[in-house]
């Protein structure tokens, strides 16, 4: 009988080679259109400038084990991954320019491959052109978003984005300008100034609803309320607006927040409870029974004021957009929104925090699990919504975004909060956009969904940089949806001069976005910031 000494011995050896029958799909979903040789990799062409965003598929997988993604040696970046039985399917940035011979690799943390494969790029004769869709109506944006650590609602800081080493360069070219006019919205409506905004070229205007006023007992809906927002939708109509739709679920009301386990939890056993207005305080990431009572106050809003609307926000979280709560709180920083006794329930590192040693892979167990839940909450929303409206739905993604290779760079430091995007509290407040656009674009077609930056005005960062974890914003957002055909929409912060409004207009054409928003109606008619007259001008072009 061999000695278990052999036998292990030829169980690693057998583990330590790729697996027959495993097999690895390759879809290059933006980028200059290759010619492709590849063995047993397949590439589809995409379209759009240099650059690339993959979509990769490996099956017939057999273990269990964590893997990750090697580009030419190299980690992945970013190695987005979601493994269900014996598939992996995840998404990365590869370079621009990358004729060649060229290997990716599915290992696991052991450095043993399951998976890999050889293929060859070549340059194409000229690029496919993209296309973007051209809605009906410009989206409204949403209040100011969450821009600091702070719990408190202030400006944005200024992101420190030094490149991390695992950064892999990517196009700096922006989108070809849209040829179509851009569409213009106003936030905020008094019901006094429609005439002149209308004038000025203005054509959408929100329309914000507050769950708290709409449903405020349990199951109770106030007739008054309804009443009131059917008749500021048919002024806002008859004065010749179209309206996108704003939900308010960030405005939790009191009966709801009196639910088990309705706050965020963070690793240092702190509540989430900032109460100031739109925080976003309830946990619907986390919480199934609060979804369920957000699913049915959705039903009950299109059954009231129907489904005739340009286009409906989701994001659900602080001022309505998508993310966590603030990465500082109170005393506490560094926060992960993750240890409530629903979040327990599914931890796959249980009794690991933030900032420890993970010698098992912890670190990257934990940001999966954190960001995947939080990109499934938004398909989710995007699903409700489509159970009662088949138009366009518009997702909120704030602040700067993580960036190529950033995720990779702070697992590697144990998610500690010393990285660049931890600082800015980036990978905290799960701003991971590739992740996110790929789960809701997984149940909303692309010519039904628009990502949209609410920090389009973003003046740091550089547009001319061939690496993306220096671009605004709204360049990264637009590289990432050009893969997938989608039209993007771009709004301010609020507090905007004519200076901010001209850089922000300059922005929307320079990366071919559908429409913008201008936050905030009462501010164009306050004297302080750009004006009225500011707005006409823009639109028309001067």
């Amino acid at each position: 009988m061999p000695s278990i000494a052999r036998r292990l011995a030829a169980i690693r050896s057998r583990f330590a080679r790729p697996l027959a029958g495993v097999t690895v799909s390759f879809v290059l979903v933006a980028g200059a259109t290759p010619a492709v040789s590849a063995a047993s990799m397949t590439v589809s062409p995409g379209s759009g400038p240099a650059g690339t965003l993959a979509r990769i598929s490996v099956s017939g997988i057999t273990t269990r084990s964590q893997l990750t993604l090697r580009w030419d040696g190299a980690p992945a970046s970013p190695s987005t991954l979601r493994q269900f039985g014996g598939t992996l399917d995840a998404t990365l940035v590869v370079p621009p320019d990358v004729p060649g011979p060229h290997r990716l690799d599915v290992i696991d943390l052991s450095q043993r491959s399951w998976a890999s494969s050889t293929f060859t790029l070549t340059a194409p004769s000229s690029p496919a052109p993209s296309a973007s869709p051209a809605p009906s109506a410009s989206p409204a944006p949403s209040a100011s978003p969450a821009t600091t650590a702070s719990p408190q609602p202030t400006g944005t800081a200024a992101p420190s984005n030094s490149p991390q080493p695992s950064d892999a360069p990517v196009s700096s070219s922006a989108p070809s300008p849209s040829d179509a006019s851009v569409r213009w919205a106003l936030i905020g409506n008094d019901g006094t100034h429609l005439d002149p905004e209308r004038a000025a070229g203005l054509t959408t205007k929100v329309f914000e609803l507050s769950w708290s006023a709409y449903e405020p007992v349990e199951g109770a809906y106030s007739a008054t309320y309804v009443d009131a927002k059917r008749r500021e939708a048919a002024s806002l109509r008859a004065a010749g607006f179209t309206l996108i739709l704003s939900f308010g679920v960030q405005y939790a009301p009191s009966w709801l927040m009196a639910k088990p386990d309705a706050r965020y939890v963070d690793q240092h056993g702190t509540a989430y409870d900032d109460t100031s207005p739109g925080s976003g305080r309830a946990n619907y990431v986390w919480n199934d029974a609060l979804r369920a009572l957000q699913a049915r106050y959705v039903a009950q809003v299109f059954a009231d004021l129907g489904t005739d609307w340009a286009a409906v926000r989701i994001g659900g979280g602080r001022y309505g957009e998508l993310g966590y709560p603030a990465a500082t709180y109170g005393t506490d920083t560094n926060t992960y929104w993750a240890f409530d006794a629903n979040a327990a329930r599914t931890n796959p590192v249980p009794g690991w925090r933030p900032g420890m040693a993970s010698p098992n892979g912890e670190a990257a167990a934990f940001s999966r699990w954190y960001l995947d839940r939080l990109a499934g909450y938004a398909a989710w929303q995007a699903r409700t919504v489509r159970a009662s409206y088949g138009g366009r739905i518009m997702l909120l993604l704030p602040s700067f975004g993580i960036r190529p290779g950033q995720l990779d760079a702070a697992v590697a430091a144990n998610l500690a909060g010393t990285t660049s995007p931890e600082r800015n509290g980036e990978v905290q407040r799960g701003y991971d956009y590739g992740r996110q656009l790929a789960a809701v674009a997984a149940v909303v077609p692309a010519d039904r969904l628009v990502p949209t930056t609410t920090w389009l005005d973003c003046a740091y960062g550089s547009d001319t940089s061939t690496r993306a974890t220096d671009w605004r914003p709204v360049h990264y957002i637009a590289s990432l949806a050009q893969g997938y055909g989608m039209g993007v929409y771009g709004e301010n912060t609020g507090q905007g001069s004519a200076a901010d409004l001209s850089f922000t207009v300059s922005q929307a054409r320079s990366f071919g976005l559908i429409g913008l928003a201008w936050y905030k109606e009462s501010e164009v008619y306050g004297g302080a910031y750009a004006t009225i007259d500011d707005l006409a001008r823009a639109i028309a072009g001067g």
